[in-house]
């Protein structure tokens, strides 16, 4: 009787734990088609070649300039960081960037690449030729980073001369854009 338990508690972990994981692979990719949609709107043009490599270092590396001055104390250098990448005294960002959140954060670090058939906009270019036009687009888009609670997710973008980060709130299952912010450090 016990191992039956056991077995049928193993395989109700097991399921929960590829339930969340697949959703966690789904928003990925619902937050990816979202900032495609985007910078198609932006650039007025369907020459936009997706890197498929979305290694989100970028981002990360945001997170852990974040913590350390958060974590020296240094009230001084921590708000100037904040005040360059532009949530300063953005109360929202609070719950977003904190000492709860960086570890978690930085535990999701990833190196992997995008699965073309689940980028849902034909105007992508998937496959990335060897030599680029001037008239296309080549845009990086990070694997995203979530907070704890699933609440909010961190992309890190880059084309052209640009790098930002966009964090999308996830409301009644519903991820919409929240705010954007510099990727860069000095």
């Amino acid at each position: 009787m016990k191992h039956k338990f056991f077995i049928s508690f193993v395989l109700f972990i097991t399921l929960i734990c590829l339930t969340s994981f697949n959703s966690k692979q789904d928003n990925d990719y619902i937050l990816l088609n979202k900032i495609l949609e985007k910078v198609i709107d932006q650039n007025k043009t369907s020459n936009i070649v997706l890197d498929i490599n979305n290694n989100n270092e970028t981002v990360i590396s945001v997170v852990k300039k974040l913590k350390y001055f958060d974590e020296e104390k240094s009230k001084i250098s921590f708000d100037s960081i904040r005040q360059e990448i532009g949530i300063y005294k953005d109360s929202k960002f609070l719950e977003i960037f904190n000492r709860n959140q960086y570890d978690y954060f930085i535990s999701q670090k990833s190196n992997s690449e995008w699965d073309f058939n689940k980028v849902t906009n034909p105007k992508i270019i998937k496959k990335v030729k060897e030599k680029f036009t001037n008239k296309q687009v080549i845009v990086k888009v990070c694997k995203p980073i979530y907070t704890t609670d699933n609440k909010y997710a961190l992309i890190s973008v880059s084309k052209k001369n640009s790098s930002y980060i966009v964090v999308f709130k996830n409301e009644n299952n519903i991820w919409n854009e929240f705010k954007i912010f510099s990727a860069i450090l000095n």
